[in-house]
């Protein structure tokens, strides 16, 4: 008897990768040491729970619920690539016509005059800060209003001579 009072037999099938019989470790255990015999109790009761749980395979059924289990980490994997290959073409979809739009506009395309820390603008990128983009204005404002209408003068309308008169 070793000194947890497992067998020579029962010893060598633990290290030669064997399941442990925990029925019989708790027994011989808890004979001689009340502590460990309670830590290998805890132990089968939270094995037992984790096999109702997963539903363990029988070890002859294993490489087939392996196979299975990859198939499906595999088929879930490719899903998320599609939908992250959706999301990246739709990403550079909105920031193209958000550039489009900010200059049409005049704006600043990353922040639009709302960030003092922009590196392109330093927050004053706001619609009207820059000349609009003459090509952009007519595809997004101008459409709007007709295909007669012209961006509007960048120069503020006092700069322009002609304060309180519309530019449009």
């Amino acid at each position: 008897m070793s000194a947890v009072g497992l067998s020579l037999e029962q010893l060598q099938g633990l290290l030669g990768g064997g399941t442990p019989d925990f029925a019989a470790l708790m027994g011989a255990a808890g004979q001689r040491d009340p502590a460990l015999g309670a830590v290998l109790s805890a132990l089968a009761q939270q094995r037992s729970a984790a096999a109702e749980t997963a539903g363990e395979p029988e070890e002859e059924d294993a490489p087939h619920v392996l196979q299975a289990e990859r198939a499906e980490l595999q088929a879930r994997f490719e899903r998320l690539r599609d939908v992250a290959r959706r999301m990246d073409v739709e990403l550079r979809m909105l920031r193209r016509r958000n550039a489009h739009l900010a200059a049409a506009l005049g704006a600043c395309p990353h922040c639009w005059g709302e960030d003092p820390e922009c590196g392109t603008c330093a927050g004053e990128g706001v619609p009207g800060s820059a000349p609009p983009h003459r090509g952009h204005w007519q595809h997004y404002v101008a459409a709007l209003r007709g295909p007669a209408t012209a961006p509007p003068n960048p120069f503020p309308r006092a700069i322009a001579g002609t304060a309180g008169v519309s530019q449009d």
